[in-house]
């Protein structure tokens, strides 16, 4: 059950029960720390713009 090389892997392996429990968690949580870093880096901002 292996996609093609240049598809998309099929839904079926996509949500197979063991990449559930392994690599969704670990990209949902680069997912919030980069939206975490996003923010500093746009507080960041917003101060270096009001010291102008």
């Amino acid at each position: 059950m292996t996609a093609e090389p240049g598809e998309w892997p099929p839904l079926a392996w996509l949500f197979n029960a063991e990449r559930l429990a392994g690599e969704i968690p670990d990209f949902f949580g680069f997912f919030l720390l980069n939206l975490k870093w996003l923010e500093v880096v746009s507080r960041v901002q917003t101060v270096e713009r009001t010291m102008e």
